[in-house]
């Protein structure tokens, strides 16, 4: 399952759930995922607390290939760093909505 990969890999944080849904080869998460992992901390090779999360992240997989994706990214650029990293697992007919904190513009008066 590709959600069990990502689990492996510490790609999957503050899980909510992780589970099959009704249907056949459909797999279900609910919580954060890694966009950026963390550097190597230490000679055993542990690793510092990721760089870039989505949050709140929706993931639905069929087949083990992304079929919807949803979540809040901090920045916009997170955008171009989920794309870089998932991009292999995206189903063709994926469906994403991404939620943009948008904390960066004061209001000058």
């Amino acid at each position: 399952m590709l959600f069990d990969l990502y689990d492996e890999n510490a790609l999957l944080l503050n899980t909510n759930f992780k589970s099959k849904a009704d249907a056949d080869n459909t797999f279900a998460y609910r919580g954060e995922l890694v966009l950026v992992e963390g550097e190597i901390g230490d000679a055993k090779g542990r690793k510092k607390p990721p760089v870039s999360v989505m949050r709140n992240a929706v993931l639905l997989s069929v087949d083990d290939k992304l079929t919807l994706v949803s979540g809040c990214l901090d920045e916009l650029d997170q955008l171009t760093e989920f794309v870089a990293k998932y991009k292999g697992d995206f189903a063709a007919e994926m469906k994403a909505l991404f939620f943009v904190v948008n904390h960066c513009c004061p209001v000058k008066h």
